[in-house]
């Protein structure tokens, strides 16, 4: 039982949770809430931040902006997609904090929906750089 347990810690040091469990580094990387075919995820930034990073999203995947709507004061609307259709709410629930909600086709397809989210928090993560670039100055390495 012992020699289980180390092989189990070396294994979680060198190889981390996803080489244990697949599922479980997916489930940590983005929780997709899905509900009646509508996926919704929240993000720690502002709506018109989430709103771009949604933006350059779905242009990097090659998807038109059909039609891109302000329905309220604190909602976005954006009708996307090719051969796929899909809605995307942007809505601002506090001040830094904004839901994701995608809806892809009529009954929703949760891996397409997942494909939008991690290319959204890729967007994410380059807006955030370059406003720490822009703050802090660029990192100059010798």
């Amino acid at each position: 039982m012992k020699q289980l347990m180390t092989i189990f810690l070396l294994l979680a040091t060198f190889v981390g949770c996803p080489g244990i469990f697949p599922l479980v580094g997916t489930a940590i990387d983005l929780y997709v809430k899905w509900k009646e075919g509508e996926a919704h995820a929240y993000f720690a930034t502002d709506r018109e931040t989430a709103r771009a990073a949604v933006k350059r999203a779905l242009d990097n995947l090659d998807h038109r902006i059909i039609q891109e709507s302000r329905t309220g004061t604190d909602d976005y609307s954006i009708s996307a997609g090719n051969n796929d259709r899909f809605n995307i709410k942007v809505v601002r629930v506090e001040p830094y904090i904004t839901r994701v909600s995608i809806r892809v086709n009529f009954m929703g397809d949760r891996p397409y929906a997942e494909l939008i989210y991690k290319e959204l928090i890729s967007e994410l993560d380059a807006i955030e750089y370059t406003k720490m670039e822009r703050r802090f100055g660029r990192h100059r390495t010798t």
